[in-house]
């Protein structure tokens, strides 16, 4: 897969999306789009842009199920839906982070 400055402005990404995606990517993005990569997004404060990235067909979704964000700055992140369980979020920012309809975040009954 190959993510560019012109992938996103095909797609009509706004200037604040396309202003992040440059400073992670100088160069675009180019090779196999993997949960890790998803992780390092969201944990560095791309998450903002994530659900636009997925919606638009430029990236796949993964499973963020179990994954470790201690220490993870969320701000802002756009969790509705997001299935927690197992996730560790100890030291995780999570200021401003919409958990509308997150599961996961305690033990079922």
């Amino acid at each position: 897969m190959n993510v560019t400055t012109e992938t996103l402005l095909g797609r009509s990404a706004c200037a604040p999306g396309i202003a992040w995606f440059e400073a992670a990517f100088p160069d675009g993005f180019a090779g196999e789009w993997t949960a890790d990569h998803q992780r390092w997004l969201i944990a560095s404060g791309g998450a903002r842009w994530l659900g636009w990235a997925w919606g638009s067909g430029v990236l796949p979704a993964w499973s963020m199920a179990g994954q470790d964000w201690s220490g993870a700055d969320l701000t802002g992140a756009d969790l509705t839906g997001a299935d927690l369980w197992e996730a560790d979020l100890t030291g995780a920012n999570l200021t401003g982070a919409n958990l509308t309809r997150a599961v996961g975040l305690s033990e079922p009954a």
